[in-house]
């Protein structure tokens, strides 16, 4: 039998926020070592201490199907309150949920078929769909966004009656919340990783300052910002992307100015839009853009279009550009506005310019 090893690292780390975000979660981050969780997950590293805690989920043993080592599910308890934490601890009869999970691929499917028929619909029509680009797989989109979201074990495990845990020892964290990170973390002789019992985070637009004890309800935090519709909850000030990263440095009810620092030899993405205006500026060296039938190179403080005058950017309205590759960076300030129709692609860099430019 082959096994295919399957790293589930969903969900957004709510309670590492600011520092995790939906955009940019838990996963991807290097919270204890150079290499992100996902990476240290892939390697298998050791060292992590393994660590009752209330946050985690358990499971209670049933009956005993071989010496020690397997035993039914009697239950499945998840997140308990520390008192009861602490009581599974003690007893020989509870273990903590690992998340890890081993079966056949079509003993699976039949499972979740049963359990969450409309989970399984969902994920089968986006794989019908699905598009591989270079070295990505992706399903598509509005398919898999139809599927209900859950975890597996709300969905599944905590409701089949066919399930067996085998208990094992190792050292092993979800570091789901600060205070988790604060247990691998090293600290001083005082037992402190940063500043005692408080745990203190700053980002660019956002301060997280909260007791270690109340660690576990930074994610009421960012339930509030998702539901007032604030982008904090979602994505940092400085947003990644394989070409460039971007950052806000303004914006109202009709307008967005960002800043774009792209990276030598590399292009933006062919855009159009036919509800707004795109004003873009070069802040520091030069850009080479192609606009319908025009190749131009603007420079320093001159605005991104073949029309505008050295001293005023212009609307690119119902144009259409595409980028051309060179290798070059550079930086350059975008201004967006509302208008009832236009369409605009950015550039990519002269092959003269300096070594960094900056888009703003």
């Amino acid at each position: 039998m082959t096994l295919y090893p399957v790293i589930l690292s969903g969900g957004c780390g709510s309670r590492l926020w600011p520092l995790s975000r939906e955009h940019y979660p838990k996963p991807l981050l290097p919270l204890t070592s150079g290499q992100s969780l996902l990476q240290e997950a892939a390697t298998r590293l050791e060292g992590l201490p393994g660590l009752g805690d209330a946050g985690y989920g358990y499971i209670q043993r049933g009956e005993e199907l071989t010496a020690g080592q397997a035993y039914r599910v009697s239950s499945f308890v998840e997140k308990p309150g520390l008192a009861t934490a602490e009581q599974y601890l003690a007893s020989r009869e509870t273990d903590w949920n690992s998340g890890i999970f081993l079966m056949r691929a079509g003993r699976w499917l039949d499972e979740i078929g049963t359990q969450q028929p409309a989970i399984l619909a969902a994920c089968k029509a986006a794989m019908l769909q699905r598009q591989q680009d270079s070295d990505y797989f992706h399903v598509q989109r509005e398919a898999f966004l139809a599927s209900p979201a859950d975890c597996i074990d709300y969905a599944v495990m905590e409701h089949t009656d066919s399930t067996v845990v085998v208990p094992f020892t190792a050292g092993l964290s979800d570091v789901g919340a600060w205070s988790s990170l604060w247990q691998v973390g090293p600290r001083d002789a005082k037992g402190n990783v940063i500043r005692g019992d408080v745990i203190a985070e700053d980002t660019e637009n956002s301060l997280l300052v909260a007791r270690k004890d109340k660690a576990q309800e930074v994610r009421v935090i960012v339930n509030q910002l998702k539901a007032s519709d604030l982008n904090e909850y979602k994505v940092h000030r400085c947003v990644y992307r394989p070409w460039v990263s971007y950052g806000c440095i303004d914006n109202g009810p009709r307008f967005q100015v960002k800043r774009l620092p792209v990276k030598p030899g590399a292009t933006l993405s062919l855009q159009m839009h036919h509800h707004r205006a795109e004003h873009w500026v070069v802040a520091k060296c030069s850009a080479r853009i192609t606009c319908g039938d025009q190749t131009f190179s603007p420079h320093e403080n001159r605005p991104a279009s073949p029309w505008a005058k050295p001293t005023a950017s212009k609307t690119l309205a119902t144009s259409r550009s595409r980028l051309s590759r060179s290798s070059l960076a550079a930086t350059l300030v975008k201004t967006t506005s509302s208008v009832s129709k236009s369409s605009m692609t950015a550039s990519s860099l002269h092959p003269e310019a300096p070594e960094t430019v900056r888009l703003c």
